[in-house]
């Protein structure tokens, strides 16, 4: 495999982990290189994203930032439920928070919802398994209310 492709897969890796709440700390160990080089590459993801966004209709390019949300959120809430480490359901909650947060905020500047939450706060001293099911619990009360 070329250098070009490899840095082109390197890149594609880094976007995906920033989409999923990753910081360039965190990502540059896994992938094997400095920070700074991740940083260089979620500058050229950005740029890449922003000329995509401007030869896209409006609607089109918000439908893929929605679904790229959704697809986190989903794959977050797979994982969380898939594994019984602690450390890895917390990383899936805060992700799971973030890409509903983010969501939250573009719909609210764009007018589609008024208001939404600020948060979820959950009070007293629960263990991982307890905030699952206050979250599940919340998840199926809004699905109820849907239908």
């Amino acid at each position: 495999m070329g250098t070009t492709q490899v840095i082109k897969i390197r890149r594609e890796k880094v976007a995906l982990l920033t989409l999923q709440g990753f910081s360039a700390s965190q990502i540059a160990p896994v992938m094997k290189v400095k920070q700074r080089t991740i940083e260089k590459d979620r500058q050229i993801h950005r740029e890449e994203w922003a000329k995509k966004f401007k030869t896209q209709p409006f609607d089109k390019a918000l439908y893929n930032f929605i679904m790229q949300r959704d697809a986190t959120f989903k794959e977050a809430w797979k994982l969380m439920e898939a594994t019984n480490n602690d450390n890895v359901k917390l990383g899936c909650i805060n992700t799971i928070n973030r890409s509903t947060e983010s969501k939250i905020k573009v719909l609210q500047s764009l007018g589609v919802i008024d208001q939404a939450a600020d948060k979820l706060e959950v009070s007293g001293n629960l263990s991982v398994q307890g905030m699952i099911d206050v979250i599940k619990k919340a998840r199926e009360e809004k699905e109820q209310e849907e239908n």
